[in-house]
């Protein structure tokens, strides 16, 4: 990541900091000061517990990435499969655009050569098992847990929306003509797009594998979850903490985002939840502060330092110096994708 783009994300980042504090003093009418003072308050053995465990979420949905890849017979080895999970990861920060992480990922393994179709495949095919786990995690959640109507409408909607979505972009990762028209585009920046390649689930063990460790990772943040909210809130059971900690973060890129992995905005939505669940603002806020401190002192790091060796750059088109010549010829020496 260039300087400035760090120096615009931190910024966007701060802001979106402020506009969740914002909200959560004067619409939510959290008080801020009590709410520091109760996270300084968290033991330090459970920030310890909380940490380690957020610092093997990005191996579990590398290993879930990886096992989709052996089902539809993508030639990937595990230690690309880490790297390019990694480092798409860390789009999220770099850029806040709903699917950035699954251009980038594409983009990835299109750099090293793999067939195109079979790379959109695994992506979306990793995502509808993520979106299909989503689904009955919800019904769980709303069966065993009593929820707002509100909530349970909105995340309903989400999560079918999300599902359907990744469930079309599968299908149209084993169009032909949608393969060939996407490696033109990525041809202009990797020479290494030279197949297109087919789509087809060869070993359904792989993927049940991979619905696995999707599963593992859901227990893993709600775990994280439940151990920081419980010590601020009586009464905070493990399915509240899957829909506040998972699910709604699982649904959260249908929305507008901004900042840096949604920093802020996905926390007053997370804080509108968690008072709709009977929760006071107060104790809420420093739970969720904490959660997204988990992930920004052990996940971020690893995400970076991934996104650093990965050897693949965000395209950027080039200034030229235009030459003194017909407009024509001008163009033609100077268009980067001749």
């Amino acid at each position: 990541m260039r300087f400035s783009a760090l120096v615009k994300a931190l910024v966007v980042g701060g802001l979106g900091v402020l506009l969740f504090l914002g909200v959560a003093r004067y619409v939510f009418s959290a008080d801020l000061g009590t709410a520091l003072n109760y996270a300084l308050q968290l033991p330090p053995h459970t920030l310890a517990v909380a940490l380690a465990l957020r610092a093997l979420t990005p191996l579990i949905h590398a290993a879930q990435f990886y096992y989709a890849a052996r089902s539809l017979e993508l030639p990937l080895r595990f230690s690309e499969a880490v790297l390019g999970v990694y480092s798409s990861l860390a789009m999220e920060y770099a850029v806040p655009v709903g699917g950035a992480t699954e251009v980038y990922r594409v983009y990835f393994l299109a750099r090293r050569g793999l067939p195109l179709s079979t790379s959109l495949g695994t992506t979306f095919l990793h995502r509808l098992v993520h979106s299909a786990a989503a689904a009955v995690e919800l019904a769980v959640v709303c069966a065993y847990l009593r929820t707002p109507r509100y909530s349970e409408v909105w995340l309903a909607l989400a999560v079918g929306s999300v599902l359907l979505l990744n469930s079309l972009a599968l299908a149209a990762s084993r169009s032909r003509r949608v393969a060939t028209s996407l490696a033109k585009v990525l041809g202009r920046f990797t020479r290494r797009v030279v197949e297109v390649g087919e789509v087809h689930l060869e070993d359904v063990g792989y993927l049940a594998t991979s619905a696995a460790l999707v599963a593992l990772e859901k227990v893993v943040a709600g775990y994280v979850g439940l151990i920081i909210t419980s010590y601020f809130v009586s009464s905070f059971s493990f399915l509240a903490s899957l829909l506040l900690y998972d699910l709604v973060l699982a649904t959260f890129w249908l929305l507008p985002i901004v900042t840096p992995a949604g920093l802020g905005q996905v926390e007053a939505v997370q804080l509108a939840v968690a008072v709709e669940l009977g929760m006071d603002g107060t104790s809420a806020l420093p739970a969720l502060i904490l959660y997204r401190a988990t992930a920004l002192l052990a996940v971020l790091p690893q995400l970076l330092v991934a996104l650093a060796r990965s050897g693949v750059r965000i395209p950027r088109k080039k200034k030229h110096a235009k030459a003194p010549t017909s407009w024509r010829y001008s163009w033609e020496r100077t268009s980067p994708y001749l």
